[in-house]
This record gives C-alpha cells, structure tokens and sequence, in this order.
C-alpha cells in the first residue's frame, strides 16, 4: 500500500514538474494592419503607426510558445506571418476583450515575448471586470470564426478598424472584423459599446446569435439571452497575456484544444510516457 501511495505521488509529481516545464508559456502578438495588403504592423512598423493600432481592435496575430494551442484553428483563422521578426511563424487570429487596455510597444515581439496563461475567466487586475468569464454570444461567436464558419466572415483581404464609435472601411475583411469586435466588445459589456454603437441591427454577426441555426445562426429567443456567463463554452476560453500572475494587458480569445477534443500535438502523450517510464524505474527500485 505504502508504495502504491509512493507511486501516485510519483506520476502526479512528474506531471506537475513536466507539465509547467512543457507549458511555459509565452506569446509574441502581430496585428494585420487594416491598411497594407497581407499584414504585418508590430515588428515592421514605425513606432508612431504603431501607437495607434494598439487603439483598435482585432483581429490580432497570436504565436504562441504552445504551438498545441493552434490545433483546432481551421487555417482560415490561421496566419503564416510576414513580419522581418516572425517570418514564417504561423499564429492564430483573435479578438480583445476589453477596450480600455492595450500592449507595451512594441508587445511581445521575440525578443520581448509577453507570458500568457489560459483560463475561463478574465485574470487582470486592471480590468473592467476583474474575474468576468466570457458570455454566450461571444463564446459561440468566435468559436465560428476560429472553427471558419462563421456564417457571412470574409476570411481574405485586409483586417479592420473599430474606434468605439464608428467604423473605418478597407475591405470586406475590414468590415466584417470590425463588426464583430464590436459584437464582442458589446456582449462583454464594455463601457461605451452599446447596441447602437456596435452597429446594432446592421452588425450581421449580432443578427447571428438571434437567427435560426439551420441559418447559420445560434437560435436564441433574444439578444439578451446571449449575455449568459459562458465559462469555456464551446471550447472557447480567455488568454490572459502580461506578467506572470497579473496579466495587465488586453485579454484575448483562444479556442483551446483540451476542451475541443483536438490533438495536442502528442504532448500528453509524452508527458504520460515519462511520467509512467518513471514510475516503472520507481516500481522495480521498491521490488529489488
């Protein structure tokens, strides 16, 4: 019994130890700029343009250390960066949570990669809503955009504007990342994003949550219902980005691979491999 207890200390204790050192987790953060043709503003850009962007919403580009975490993105909401810095770095496309916070400048290129952690809810101190899990709406929402359905996207051309009031056009890519960072930053109820001003019955992607779901759509009986706390709801969940255990800057939507049912590239696989490897020396050591 005494080494059976040993034993599961052991593959808890290998686990811990090997998970933390396989997710340590960092990020580097583009942007595709609404006004050049196939991206690239942080590490390419002049600081003065930068200073504005960091204002706007999505869709951003998230490389991450954990390249597991872009398992069940369809390569629609993928991009292979063409940044001088991150050339070739293939990162997946998201949306902020708050409108009030941003990133350092520049933020988390790779030789300032910024630390993330994934979880349910909001982690930042300086947020809005300290602890705010995501909703409904915005769940569902970007698990369609990442997953490439999202009924109506432009998943081509140039990425978009949103300045908390009025919409700046580029491209049919433009428009339809403007409206929904605008439905999100609505359904998270952020200051000054009301109904109107997130486009209200013209923002298709809002339409969406109200609409039939043989339409593409969600099915809710009203708008409202889509502000439900939805905490990892459809495999969606908040990558808190800044310094490990405060997480300052602009909190970000991941559709996270553990709560999808997509690989992880084997890591688990691995992890279990040697914990078990270890606990089978562990055995024949208590049996000589």
């Amino acid at each position: 019994m005494k080494s059976q207890i040993l034993s599961g200390a052991l593959v808890a204790g290998l686990l811990g130890v090997l998970g933390s050192t396989a997710f340590s987790s960092t990020v580097t953060i583009d942007r595709i700029d609404q006004m050049q043709s196939g991206g690239v503003i942080y590490g390419g850009d002049t600081l003065s343009t930068v200073s504005t962007d960091t204002a706007d919403g999505g869709e951003f580009t998230l490389i991450p250390s954990d390249s597991s975490l872009l398992a069940a993105y369809s390569p629609l909401a993928k991009v292979t960066d063409p940044d001088s810095g991150l050339v070739g770095d293939v990162g997946f496309e998201s949306f902020c949570l708050e409108t009030g916070l941003s990133y350092p400048i520049p933020p988390g290129i790779p030789t300032n990669p910024l630390n993330y952690v994934v979880s349910p809810n909001i982690l930042n101190a300086p947020s809005y809503q300290p602890g705010q899990t995501i909703t409904l709406g915005t769940a569902w929402l970007y698990s369609q955009f990442a997953l490439g359905t999202l009924t109506g996207y432009a998943y081509t051309g140039q990425a978009a504007m949103f300045n908390g009031s009025t919409f700046s056009w580029y491209s049919a890519r433009a428009d339809d990342a403007a409206y929904l960072q605008a439905a999100i930053w609505y359904l998270e109820s952020q200051p000054g994003v009301t109904y109107t001003a997130a486009g209200g019955s013209s923002n298709p992607f809002l339409n969406l949550l109200t609409a039939s779901t043989g339409s593409g759509g969600l099915g809710l009986s009203s708008i409202t219902s889509a502000f439900a706390s939805d905490p990892g709801g459809y495999g969606v969940q908040v990558m808190n980005i800044g310094t490990t255990g405060t997480y300052q800057y602009q909190a970000q939507l991941v559709l996270d691979p553990q709560t999808t049912g997509a690989p992880d590239g084997g890591t688990t696989v691995l992890l279990m491999g040697i914990a078990v490897g270890g606990l089978a020396l562990f055995r024949r050591k208590f049996a000589l």
